[in-house]
């Protein structure tokens, strides 16, 4: 299948590039003709660099019939890049955020309806373990009714490594535009699409890169929001990370349930019976588990954690080289489901922690 990848802006360029190239029914081609000359972060210094097929311009690449997409533009120029794509008759998973204005989030959605090609943004947590495990413990009852939820999702200042993500026009925003998506989207599949009725957020400006002028826009923020229900989330979006921190950017949704906070009626992650007192979980990591994506997923989820076992090829394919299941050749079309659960779930908290590295 061939696969297209528009524009290196977005600092997951490259890890989409990395995890594509390799495998054995993927055919690769992208390109950067907005790259500044003679950027070697950028353009087909970047591709000769990872070894990829690199194209002039997106017109030529998009000749070329590509089955799928990837936008990874800046966010103000998605809009031109998924119309094109979209009648080029090819499906489209665009970076977030989808759009830096509603207008043209309509027009990409009604451009793709037309087109007969399908839209996704990349919200790639949602599929991570971890949080399928949560959902899991929510679902069969565990977890008994949400309360509130505090979501994290901090990062190192992306602006450092990309400008244009402190540029208003081309980014639409700063932090709160950049990682408030994350955990909306995860808020927005525990509570089965329910709309918050109030939101409230503040913002400022003390933790940019810019400190020659006057910031054009917010470097951190933190959201309220208050939904029919009764529940309460909160989202803390800032490009808080220093250089120092092990990681990039990270994201934590900690839950609060009802039965978190009655005294031993929380039952055990790792109790089949609802009625059963928690127990604190086994010495060990639990079971790896055995399931993988199938082999068309276009991804740019985080490395799996370390008792995730690497999968294996089927016959006929070269070994992955790449340590995850986005990256599995030929993997099973139908894996059987999983709910492993996660040792980050404590029995008896008051909160429950999913701990996802996304950037």
């Amino acid at each position: 299948m061939k696969v297209a990848l528009l524009s290196f802006a977005h600092i997951h360029a490259a890890t989409y590039i990395q995890l594509l190239r390799d495998r054995c029914d993927i055919d690769l081609v992208v390109t950067d003709p907005d790259a500044e000359p003679g950027d070697p972060t950028r353009g087909k210094a970047l591709a000769d660099e990872l070894g990829v097929s690199y194209r002039s311009g997106y017109e030529e690449v998009l000749s070329e019939r590509p089955r799928a997409v990837i936008v990874t533009s800046e966010n103000a120029r998605h809009r031109g890049l998924v119309e094109q794509a979209a009648a080029a008759g090819a499906h489209v998973l665009c970076e977030k955020p989808l759009a830096t204005t509603e207008s043209d989030a309509r027009a990409m959605i009604y451009a793709c309806e037309q087109a007969g090609v399908s839209l996704m943004t990349a919200y790639p947590v949602r599929f991570h373990p971890a949080f399928a495990a949560l959902r899991h413990t929510l679902a069969d009852g565990t977890l008994g009714p949400l309360l509130s939820i505090h979501g994290v999702n901090n990062s190192r200042p992306p602006g450092l490594v990309r400008p244009w993500f402190a540029d208003p026009v081309l980014a639409g925003g700063g932090a709160i535009m950049d990682h408030t998506l994350h955990i909306a989207d995860l808020l927005g599949v525990l509570l089965q699409g329910e709309q918050p009725t109030h939101v409230h957020a503040a913002a400022n400006t003390l933790l940019t890169p810019d400190r020659t002028g006057k910031p054009a826009v917010e470097s951190a923020g933190l959201l309220t929001l208050a939904y029919p229900r009764g529940l309460v989330a909160t989202i803390d979006c800032s490009w808080s990370h220093p250089a120092s921190h092990p990681t990039w950017g990270g994201l934590r949704p900690s839950p609060a349930s009802a039965n978190a906070l009655l005294p031993n009626s929380m039952p055990s992650p790792h109790s089949s019976a609802a009625t059963t007192p928690a127990e604190p979980p086994p010495a060990g990591n639990p079971p790896p588990s055995t399931s993988t994506p199938p082999c068309s997923t276009v991804s740019s989820r985080p490395p799996a954690p370390a008792n995730e076992p690497t999968p294996t090829a089927t016959p006929g394919c070269a070994p992955c080289k790449s340590p995850w299941p986005p990256t599995n050749r030929c993997a099973p079309a139908n894996p059987p489901p999983s709910h492993q659960p996660d040792q980050s779930l404590p029995p008896r908290s008051g909160a429950v922690h999913a701990v996802m590295p996304r950037g």
